[in-house]
């Protein structure tokens, strides 16, 4: 019982403190991929497709640029297809 209202607590302070709960995690996942914090940034987001459109939005699209996906991924993947003609690029 005790541990579940330690929970609680701990899950109703971060919602609350947003700003806090980044910074904590972004450290805890930085460290768990062993990756450095001068090198990669860690961006936390609602689900897999607003990360999708953060990806396509922010990818720089050329002529040059050639997006690869596997026949099995998630339906936002194949939305990233449309960030080329987005751009003007066919």
């Amino acid at each position: 019982m005790i541990l579940i209202v330690i929970r609680i607590v701990f899950v109703v302070f971060f919602l609350l403190n947003h700003e806090v709960f980044c910074v904590f995690f972004n450290g805890k996942v930085l460290d768990y991929c062993n990756a450095s914090a001068e090198e990669y940034k860690c961006i936390f987001t609602s689900g897999a497709t607003a990360a999708l459109k953060l990806v396509g939005e922010a990818f720089p699209w050329s002529r040059e640029s050639c997006f690869m996906y596997t026949m099995e991924n998630h339906n936002s993947v194949l939305g990233i297809r449309e960030y080329p003609s987005i751009c003007g690029i066919t």
